[in-house]
């Protein structure tokens, strides 16, 4: 489990990494984290990479065989997100309770 655990940590900070650079290149960019980012646009992304991983399992029946190293890559991104979604309501309740 502490494997599991540490590579969805690792994940976290790769997406805010990834999101600081696409701002310091201009762009709009949100992770679920952020208590901005629409609760639709969060659901898309979690969508998304589940879909990712129900292709990786699809395409795995489809060829008989067992799933990829992927499907842990893309289990370990859905978990992330579903952090990160936890984050930004955190966030949120405290800005309220700071009110």
């Amino acid at each position: 489990m502490k494997q599991a655990i540490d590579d969805v940590i690792s994940e976290r900070e790769r997406q805010e990494t990834k999101c600081a650079e696409m701002r310091a290149g201009g762009l709009v960019w949100l992770t679920c984290a952020d208590p901005k980012m629409p609760t639709l646009d969060k659901l898309a992304v979690l969508t998304e990479e589940l879909g990712e991983i129900a292709r990786e399992l699809c395409d795995a029946r489809a060829e008989r065989r067992e799933p990829g190293p992927n499907l842990r890559v893309e289990l370990v991104q859905l978990a992330a997100c579903c952090v990160a979604w936890a984050e930004a309501i955190d966030a949120d309740e405290a800005v309220r309770l700071a009110a």
